[in-house]
């Protein structure tokens, strides 16, 4: 019905034509799918130059459900998409839904339909919207076989006969039945012996296809071997690398571990400092203690010559030595065990990263300590 209207049209068409195209956008945006399909489709008999409107119209009947106006205008659209050629790509996707639709709607009609003859009619023409689909065939050959068509059962089983594989149930069923039309035993299809044959055919290039990939995977197993074999035989050609020697100690130096002594010095320096300050803050503490609560201790009537103040003052004072103190007695400790820990652990051939170095000068001998950590 469209490619007759492929034709020149008047120049007054175009005006006309672009305000139906309008009314048609307005109806679609209104949610009037139908009233939009046939707008653009008025649209686009006025002016067939603009494809557009044809693809429009399509897609509005595909919304108002108008299967068949909407594959319709879409074949038409594809075989003429002057102007919207972007548009080729969405109207076959859209075209193969509504083909489906169409499908299944004729093949409601078919199952539904009281006569069997009838239902043949509607499954026949699903077989022209989806000619290969093996169960509309199906379905068409079940229905002319309750209609007692048997021509019509005969050819429809035949077209299962192409579309089923070999061992499925649709295949068996249509043997059967075809023979029982015939009244022949089954014949050896010719589509069915051509279907063995290639699937014989693939069989035998798939297994010549796994045995060429197993040797070439057994060639690949066998360099990577050849490979591991020549890396460990250069490995060990190569020599091997020596032991590391200990230090060489020249004449005029000589190797001591400065680092651990010097560390334990300082903090056996900075502990006994700490010890000696923290040991006086004590002493201070009780003569303030002796001097105050202590004396009334031992005479609760005795006067306290020390003003409450000057007895806060130095139990403050005497406070903050203890904590410094105490700090400095800490960090010495620590320094300690730190360098008795550094001792322990060093290696026999470790100096403890530290060298003196005796050197001659003009003012006679001077040691240079280098420490190297």
């Amino acid at each position: 019905m469209c490619a007759n209207l492929l034709c020149s049209h008047p120049a007054w068409a175009v005006p006309a034509a672009e305000k139906t195209a309008q009314q048609a956008k307005f109806a679609y945006d209104k949610g009037s799918f139908d009233e939009a399909a046939r707008l653009y489709f008025q649209a686009w008999q006025l002016d067939t130059t603009v494809a557009g409107w044809l693809y429009s119209s399509a897609r509005s009947a595909e919304k108002a459900g108008l299967w068949d106006d909407a594959a319709e205008r879409y074949q038409a659209f594809l075989k003429s998409p002057t102007g919207a050629e972007t548009m080729v790509g969405q109207a076959e996707a859209h075209l193969k839904d509504v083909q489906n639709e169409r499908v299944k709607l004729l093949n409601r009609k078919a199952e539904d339909a009281a006569d069997p003859s009838l239902g043949y009619r509607h499954a026949l023409k699903a077989t022209l919207v989806a000619p290969d689909n093996l169960q509309v065939w199906f379905l068409t050959a079940e229905l002319a076989d309750k209609a007692e068509m048997r021509e019509e059962a005969l050819a429809a089983y035949k077209q299962v006969l192409r579309l089923a594989p070999a061992a499925s149930p649709e295949s068996k069923v249509a043997a059967k039945r075809s023979a029982a039309l015939s009244g022949t035993s089954p014949p050896l299809d010719d589509e069915r012996a051509r279907r063995d044959a290639e699937r014989a055919e693939q069989l035998k290039r798939d297994t010549e296809r796994k045995a060429a990939d197993q040797r070439e995977a057994a060639r690949l197993e066998r360099e990577r071997r050849e490979r591991e074999d020549h890396d460990r035989l250069m490995a060990a050609s190569q020599p091997r690398p020596t032991k590391k020697r200990p230090p060489v100690v020249l004449p005029g130096e000589t190797s001591f571990p400065w680092g651990p002594m010097l560390t334990l010095t300082a903090g056996a320096a900075a502990a006994g400092y700490g010890g000696s300050r923290l040991k006086r803050a004590l002493d201070d503490e009780a003569t303030l203690r002796d001097q105050t609560w202590g004396a009334l201790d031992k005479s609760p009537t005795k006067l306290i010559q020390l003003g409450y103040v000057d007895a806060q003052q130095r139990a403050k004072d005497i406070g903050d030595r203890k904590v410094i103190a105490g700090s400095v007695l800490g960090a010495g400790g620590v320094a300690v065990v730190t360098a008795l820990i550094w001792w322990a652990v060093r290696g026999p051939d470790d100096p403890s990263g530290s060298v003196v170095t005796v050197a001659p000068t003009t003012d006679g001998w001077m040691a240079v300590v280098l420490c190297q950590f």
